[in-house]
């Protein structure tokens, strides 16, 4: 396949180095907020993270996907479109299937944090949710891993072997935050029925 050779000199004059840092850095995020039969950190058919975002890039060189510059000017764009198509061809491949939320146990009804998904769906709840929210948030500044916690919880990510998995935490880790997310909704709510 040939790249048309007006888009080649578009594309010979770009930053090459600078554009795969930021598509990896993209295609990482995306692969690690995808759910992986494979365990943690094997992706299917032994590719690595970098895989998509170099592929992307080779499939704009060789002519397999055809990017055009009147259509979307910005071509970082266009090649995290083609890592988002690949990334969601690969979950859906019969090598590889994604997992779905609801394989996870139902946490139990005390849990605050089911609480708080549960306000999230309820419009009259989603104050109280977002205050609640805000108060995690506020409780985890300069926590690292508890803010990577709180960011699986707001995505959906409420299984602790999910989160696990997700993150690449040890399971000590994991279990304390929790406790003390817990903790610390226990606390906001008590302080709230008043």
């Amino acid at each position: 396949m040939n790249i048309n050779p007006e888009v080649r000199t578009i594309l010979e004059k770009l930053d090459w180095v600078e554009i795969a840092e930021k598509l990896a850095v993209y295609a990482t995020f995306k692969v690690q907020k995808a759910y992986w039969r494979t365990g943690k950190g094997t992706l299917p058919k032994g590719l690595e993270i970098e895989d998509f975002a170099y592929n992307a890039i080779d499939s704009l060189w060789t002519g397999q996907r055809h990017w055009n510059p009147d259509k979307e000017p910005d071509v970082m764009r266009f090649l995290k479109g083609v890592v988002d198509s690949e990334v969601s061809h690969l979950l859906e491949s019969p090598e590889h299937l994604r997992r779905e939320h609801a394989e996870a146990r139902e946490p139990d009804q005390e849990d605050p944090i089911k609480l708080i998904a549960d306000l999230d769906q309820d419009p009259l709840g989603e104050i109280q949710a977002k205050e609640m929210w805000d108060h995690l948030k506020q409780s985890a500044e300069g926590d690292n891993d508890m803010q990577l916690i709180l960011y699986c919880l707001e995505e959906g990510i409420t299984r602790r072997a999910d989160i696990i998995d997700t993150l690449q935490l040890s399971p000590a880790v994991v279990d304390g935050k929790l406790k003390k997310i817990r903790k610390d909704l226990k606390k906001f709510l008590e302080n709230n029925e008043e």
